[in-house]
């Protein structure tokens, strides 16, 4: 998160939102919380890295306010039926990586320079729906302000678009892709 001179203000893995000193802004922690979040902070020590493609931030015509876009996280177990209790005891269980939201909140710039987070501005749903972890997207759009939101599906050739106009959100709905305008997007997912 910079201002206009690209000075950076604060930076976020899609699970908390820091300044640029380090220290977690007002309401910037848990952001899109989930119990299942408790699993990969404990269990992965990859935390910071394997969440960084879960989060978009995106600049509006304030100088003081910045769209923070991101997904929460849950295991999907039993892929494709194949969860047998003897791999359970052996550790070796098949998951895969899925979101099931995609959240919006509000990052401002405070008159004392501090960014933070209003309560009301919080964890605002965009997108409810099992989507592919990792591989959340945004492009610019070609009239040069807005942006589009590319949120693909798990398991299918399907994603969402939406449009960002300033701080103006709209779910444009689900298209189909197919895998030659996909393969390029986000890789190993079809």
């Amino acid at each position: 998160i910079t201002d206009k001179d690209n000075n950076m203000l604060g930076y976020t893995n899609g699970k908390f939102v820091w300044a640029a000193n380090g220290d977690t802004i007002t309401n910037g922690d848990s952001l899109g919380w989930t119990k299942s979040w408790e699993m990969i902070t404990t269990k992965i020590s990859r935390f910071k890295s394997q969440t960084s493609k879960t989060a978009i931030v995106l600049p509006t015509s304030s100088d003081s306010l910045w769209l923070l876009f991101y997904q929460d996280f849950v295991w999907k177990y039993d892929v494709e039926n194949f969860h047998l209790p003897y791999m359970e005891e052996a550790g070796e269980v098949e998951f895969i990586y899925t979101a099931d939201h995609l959240y919006l909140s509000k990052v401002r710039l405070n008159k004392d320079g501090k960014l933070y987070i209003a309560p009301e501005e919080k964890d605002i749903p965009v997108v409810k729906d099992f989507l592919i972890y990792w591989s959340l997207m945004a492009v610019q759009h070609a009239n040069g302000s807005d942006f589009w939101i590319l949120a693909p599906c798990q398991n299918t050739s399907e994603a969402y678009s939406i449009l960002v106009s300033d701080s103006i959100v709209s779910v444009k709905g689900k298209y189909q892709f197919t895998d030659t305008n996909t393969k390029h997007l986000w890789f190993d997912y079809g």
